[in-house]
């Protein structure tokens, strides 16, 4: 490769964000012990029709209450407690969103750039 066919700033720091963003829509398992364990779907539009559950889940656990929300995940129907669904979104956010979120930041932080941007040793396991 020659110096100038070399990918500009811009484009390694879309090539970033393209790779936190694809990361980050990758889902995960969680176990709701006797519903099972599911697939939650985490694109960007998932995540937006997840906070109307996290907010009725929120709005359940602070009035101790445990009725249950019927969630629809990758893997098929679900009722969880507000605490359930909340446990979910915790380990989501600070095992995957968090990790990954700092990553890019570190990453987009670097001079110079990296050229192999998709790189696992860049990013959480």
């Amino acid at each position: 490769m020659r110096f100038d066919d070399r990918p500009t700033t811009a484009a390694l720091l879309a090539a970033i964000e393209a790779e936190r963003d694809r990361r980050l829509a990758g889902g995960f398992d969680w176990d709701f012990g006797a519903q099972g364990v599911h697939h939650i779907a985490t694109t960007a539009a998932d995540m937006a029709g997840w906070e109307i559950v996290t907010r009725a889940a929120t709005a359940l656990a602070l009035a101790g209450s445990d009725a249950t929300i019927e969630i629809h995940t990758e893997t098929g129907t679900a009722h969880v407690t507000g605490p359930q669904w909340n446990a979910a979104m915790l380990h989501y956010r600070m095992t995957i969103e968090q990790p990954t979120l700092l990553a890019a930041l570190k990453l987009q932080a670097m001079r110079p750039l990296p050229q192999d941007t998709a790189n696992p040793a860049h990013w959480p396991a």
